[in-house]
């Protein structure tokens, strides 16, 4: 594919290794082997109010009123590819646990959700079990990537 300026190409690999070939007309000047890195991993933060949440320590009850979530790319992806590190959380769910039982779910699609319902019903001892369940990434051609995600987090509510 052509690149951004003359004499530059963009490649697209669709397996782990590539190869380059180069001509000069009819004339192959020299045949180039790329190994071809995976997307990284992005990273899930889940703040309320812009603020990280301790996930050891957890949150007084009736805990927090807003959550939000956030995927942070790999720092080198995006420093190298920022047009390809655009990602942002489609679905999730919070769902309020007492014991092994849930007491109350929601479930959101975009990122920052509203817990007023839940924080009604929150007790001390309680907790926030928090999954991800997609995520969606846009490359430097606006296409739209979907990534089934398993991330959970549990914050306790003191």
């Amino acid at each position: 594919m052509p690149g951004s300026k003359k004499g530059v190409i963009t490649v697209i690999p669709k397996d782990k290794e590539v190869k380059l070939k180069v001509y000069n007309g009819d004339h192959l000047i020299g045949i180039e082997s790329f190994m071809v890195q995976d997307i990284p991993i992005p990273q899930i933060a889940i703040t309320t109010r812009n603020k990280p949440i301790d996930m050891k320590l957890g949150v007084a009850a009736p805990g927090p009123r807003v959550l939000e979530v956030q995927v942070i790319p790999n720092k080198y992806f995006q420093d190298f590819l920022p047009k390809d590190a655009r990602y942002r959380v489609v679905e999730w769910v919070i769902t309020l646990a007492r014991g092994s039982r849930p007491v109350h779910t929601l479930t959101a699609n975009q990122s920052v959700v509203d817990l007023h319902s839940i924080a009604s019903l929150a007790k001390p001892g309680d907790r926030l079990v928090i999954e991800v369940k997609k995520i969606e990434r846009k490359n430097f051609k606006n296409e739209i990537e979907t990534i089934i995600d398993r991330s959970c987090f549990n914050v306790l509510l003191n």
